[in-house]
């Protein structure tokens, strides 16, 4: 599924990451046409959907998780700019 576009709420959206976490993959998809428009949601294999995440507390264990795949990127983002 990662870097699949796939129509969503009638928009298009980019997954531009896959979070495995707790045997749960979590995707996190971006609009293309607004890259201010992204949310994360549940990947459910048993019929192919995206659910939404249970409770804020869902949200941070998986940004989290997110933050620490991608923390050499995000410094060097601040870095340069």
């Amino acid at each position: 599924m990662d870097d699949d576009i796939i129509k969503y709420d009638g928009n298009d959206y980019e997954v531009v990451d896959i979070i495995d976490l707790d045997n749960i993959s979590y995707a996190f998809l971006v609009n293309i046409n607004n890259p201010k428009d992204f949310f994360i949601r549940r990947v459910n294999d048993e019929n192919s959907s995206l659910d939404p995440l249970d409770s804020e507390e869902e949200y941070a264990k998986v940004i989290d998780e997110f933050s620490k795949k991608h923390k050499d990127e995000v410094e060097d983002f601040y870095t340069e700019n």
